[in-house]
């Protein structure tokens, strides 16, 4: 009797223990069972030709509810754009927020596509100053504007100042396409650049190919590879990567990232704009985004891509969440 006790008990333990192995095994990591899933690591190498080498631009992870220091930024954004969208005042709000420091990251929508737009110029800059890594007179070259056609005219936010007839240095026309956001410098850039070098940055980013002006086709979490590559100069050398950042501080933009913020931080970012109309002019709908790295002193990845009527509506929905943010960032 005693023996069969003991080899009872000796089973009851030994099932026990395989049971609590399993146990431990099945639900190890699961989120629903109170701890994440070890990260999966995603690793965005340039897409080059190269035989001997692999550039690393860039590496993430693909699931924001790893990070659960960002939970409460993540409900408060999401139950803000809900509102908004639920209000009438957007009909689409993306968002995406990245510590430059630790790669933590989260985002409503971020996934979502819309129209770059303006935001594509920081594109041309890049490729001007890559092709300036070669060749070092290229920024120095002079254009000339004819003036005839101001492409300026169907902005909503206009440059200050516009270019007139005369000749102009390629790092001149940079900075004005990029602080000023001129339109008229960005065509005359691009007219005076190989398709195919511009195209090459799309293709060694992994970022999706421009298919017009009217179309969708970028995410705010695509699109801010271009920045955090420029932060951690793994696709430009260090100067270049440092030129372009500098350009990126003094855009003249001010109703977007930077009024949910207040003066004394600096900013490096680029807005874009896009209004679709009939026929017989009228606006079917406009398109606002703001994104760019705010140094607060911890840097930090911010992309607000908005869809709606009115351009003063959706600026002000960008600057509370950038002010949203910045507080929690300060924390």
């Amino acid at each position: 009797m005693l023996i069969r006790k003991k080899l009872f008990l000796a089973i009851y333990i030994g099932l026990s223990l395989l049971v609590g192995i399993f146990i431990g095994w099945f639900f190890r990591g699961r989120w629903w069972w109170g701890e994440h899933r070890p990260p999966e690591i995603i690793r965005i190498r340039e897409a080059s030709n190269y035989r001997f080498i692999n550039p690393l631009l860039a590496v993430d992870t693909k699931d924001k509810n790893q990070f659960k220091e960002l939970g409460p930024l993540h409900s408060e954004i999401g139950d803000y754009i809900k509102e908004k969208v639920e209000g009438g005042e957007a009909r689409n709000i993306s968002f995406y927020f990245r510590d430059l420091e630790n790669g933590h990251w989260t985002g409503v929508g971020e996934d979502e596509k819309f129209s770059p737009a303006s935001m594509l110029k920081v594109a041309t800059l890049i490729t001007y100053l890559k092709l300036a890594e070669t060749d070092p007179l290229l920024l120095s070259h002079k254009l000339y504007y004819s003036g005839q056609e101001d492409r300026n005219l169907l902005s909503h936010f206009r440059p200050s100042s516009s270019l007139t007839a005369g000749f102009y240095t390629v790092e001149d026309l940079l900075t004005k396409m990029i602080v000023d956001s001129g339109n008229n410098s960005d065509y005359l850039l691009k007219q005076n650049i190989k398709v195919e070098d511009l195209l090459k940055v799309y293709t060694h980013l992994q970022l999706p190919l421009p298919k017009g002006d009217e179309d969708d086709f970028m995410s705010a979490k695509a699109y801010s590879i271009i920045f955090r590559v420029l932060y951690n100069s793994t696709y430009l050398s260090r100067e270049m990567s440092e030129k372009a950042l500098t350009l990126l501080s003094k855009t003249t933009f001010k109703k977007g990232l930077s009024s949910g913020i207040g003066s004394g931080i600096s900013i490096a970012d680029k807005f874009g704009e896009r209004t679709i109309i009939t026929p017989d002019g009228k606006i079917v709908f406009r398109e606002l985004h703001d994104c760019g790295i705010v140094y607060n002193p911890s840097p930090y990845f911010l992309c607000v891509m908005t869809k709606g009527d009115s351009f003063d509506k959706l600026a002000d929905i960008i600057a509370h969440i950038s002010g949203v943010v910045f507080k929690f960032a300060s924390k």
